[in-house]
């Protein structure tokens, strides 16, 4: 069933379950690194809104603190732009980095869902409507 590309040329990618589970060994790093990143993201995020509460007023040692965690978070945000786009060029859409939550495009009953499967799950095993999101979604069996 795989039709289109996985680019931004053409239709979006239609996957069989049997093509979305063939990448899971491919995606389940990229994911693990994107997680890492977006947690590690987080973490500068939370510094640097404290930091810049207290005021960076404090002195020298304040104002590097800040610089450091707004390199560190640029830095990141570049990082998880490139992971994000090693998946996205299968295909596969980026639906939650904390959870490592993807959406393979497929057909059910002759119209278009998702195949959903986030990081902790060993096999991709539920799907839902492209409207639903992960609260509509529904066993494939």
């Amino acid at each position: 069933m795989s039709r289109g590309r996985p680019s931004d040329d053409g239709p979006p990618r239609l996957f069989t379950l049997d093509e979305a589970r063939q990448l899971l060994p491919v995606l389940r790093p990229l994911v693990a690194e994107m997680r890492g990143r977006a947690q590690e993201l987080e973490r500068h995020q939370q510094a640097h809104a404290l930091l810049a509460r207290r005021g960076s007023g404090e002195g020298p040692e304040a104002r590097a603190a800040l610089t450091r965690h707004r390199s560190a978070m640029e830095g990141l945000v570049e990082e998880l732009r490139r992971l994000i786009g090693h998946i996205t060029q299968h295909g596969v859409e980026v639906k939650g980095l904390d959870q490592g939550l993807l959406d393979f495009r497929s057909e059910r009953d002759g119209r278009t869902i998702y195949l959903c499967w986030q990081y902790d799950e060993p096999d991709i095993t539920w799907w839902h409507n492209l409207e639903s999101g992960f609260s509509g979604r529904q066993p494939l069996v």
